[in-house]
């Protein structure tokens, strides 16, 4: 446990791992393990080693010879035939790893992101940022190998280190230096690898995660206490959360978004601007090898896009075909279609231009002039996805055309 103060409030923290262990399928495949050996009653196989699982461990210590500390070392977990599936931690020499918001910020989103596969809404990613925040005092120099929340280690922790620490001990706050096990708290290698553990132990037991999950700071803080994450006036708790949560609100706005689509490159944006242009901007006549070119383009960056997360979708591109409406995909206007007389020669040009990029054959004379070809082309489209077939080129036939071909040098 450790101290927290803010303002006339004392708060306890509990460390979630003050048993020697933390939270995941390592502690499930403990829970299971003792359960197969004749655990009663049988543990809940849940990841969290709660009193019921360390009291069951302490039970098979005793009873096998170990020493009864409640701690899964290496002599425990190999009489339970575990000794390969909790790997042994590193120690890493204590160093100052300065953050401030913004890197905490990032962090926890690409945490929470790689963990729950989702972006966090911004209040949720505004709350974990201030509970950090509050934990160590507000961001700055006194952050050790990425460890912005002070989490103690557990076993689930590929590295740990020692520094010097404080807690509160029958109402004394005391100090310890290492190498006293007071002072053993987890390490990471890089800012993302802390962002995922500080998720992973929030995510840890259901109390904390629901508590969270509603944004709100008094929710969250009652939460925590719930589930003995602290004792104390949980008001007070909660004050705390939404003084920092002012202070980071709007760092969370700001990165509560697929972060590999913040950092997308001006090469992907380029491709997207260059195919657009090339593929159906670029010249008023139609080029087939040029709007395949730039398409390409178009369809590149907007695969990068998504698999950063990024959520777009591309106008179908059609290719000459002899029967191209047989391809065409279904169209749902976004207004209300009602076909009016035509507009005059610069809705009936744009209609052509669509249709020839569409892929229509024959290919129609770009001439503003409403033939039988112009005619019958539209109404070719307009059987193809189920509309009124009139034949007309209007401003509302246009619109639905432009909605399967994409914006193209209009008209004036």
């Amino acid at each position: 446990m450790a101290i927290l103060q803010y303002g006339p409030h004392t708060f306890i923290i509990h460390a979630p791992d003050s048993y020697g262990v933390g939270f995941g399928s390592d502690i499930s495949a403990v829970q299971a393990r003792l359960n197969a050996l004749g655990q009663i009653p049988p543990l809940v196989v849940d990841g969290n080693y709660g009193p019921a699982s360390r009291a069951a461990v302490l039970s098979f210590q005793k009873t096998h010879g170990l020493t009864p500390d409640g701690v899964l070392g290496s002599a425990t977990l190999a009489a339970l035939g575990l000794g390969g599936s909790i790997v042994a931690a590193t120690e890493l020499a204590d160093k100052p790893t300065p953050m401030n918001g913004e890197d905490v910020t990032k962090a926890i989103s690409s945490g929470y992101q790689q963990v729950v596969k989702k972006v966090p809404t911004p209040d949720v990613l505004n709350l974990m940022v201030a509970q950090a925040a509050f934990e160590t005092g507000n961001f700055g120099k006194g952050i050790h190998n990425y460890n912005f929340g002070n989490k103690k280690f557990s076993g689930g922790d590929p590295y740990f280190q020692y520094f010097r620490c404080n807690e509160v001990i029958d109402g004394v706050n005391q100090f310890f230096d290492p190498p006293d096990s007071h002072c053993k708290f987890a390490a990471y290698a890089n800012p993302a690898q802390a962002g995922e553990a500080f998720v992973k132990l929030l995510q840890g037991r259901s109390v904390w995660w629901n508590g969270l999950q509603s944004g709100n700071p008094s929710t969250f803080a009652l939460a925590l206490k719930q589930g003995g994450y602290y004792t104390g006036d949980e008001a007070g708790y909660a004050a705390g959360l939404e003084r920092y949560a002012k202070d980071y609100i709007a760092l969370a706005e700001k990165y509560a978004i697929p972060l590999a689509v913040a950092g997308l490159s001006s090469t992907v944006l380029a491709l997207f601007a260059g195919g657009l242009y090339l593929g159906i901007g670029g010249s008023v006549a139609f080029d087939p090898f040029q709007l395949v070119l730039g398409m390409g383009g178009v369809w590149v960056a907007s695969k990068l896009f998504q698999q950063a997360g990024g959520n777009i979708t591309i106008p179908p591109v059609m290719h000459p075909s002899s029967t191209p409406q047989a391809t065409l995909p279904k169209i749902t206007p976004s207004i209300p279609v009602t076909n009016t007389a035509s507009s005059g020669a610069g809705i009936v040009s744009d209609i052509q231009k669509m249709l020839n990029n569409l892929g229509y054959t024959p290919k129609l004379a770009v001439d503003g002039a409403m033939g039988p070809k112009t005619s019958a082309a539209i109404k070719a489209f307009q059987t193809s996805q189920g509309l009124t077939v009139d034949g007309q080129a209007t401003v509302a036939t246009k619109t639905i055309i432009s909605n399967a071909v994409g914006p193209i040098l209009w008209s004036k």
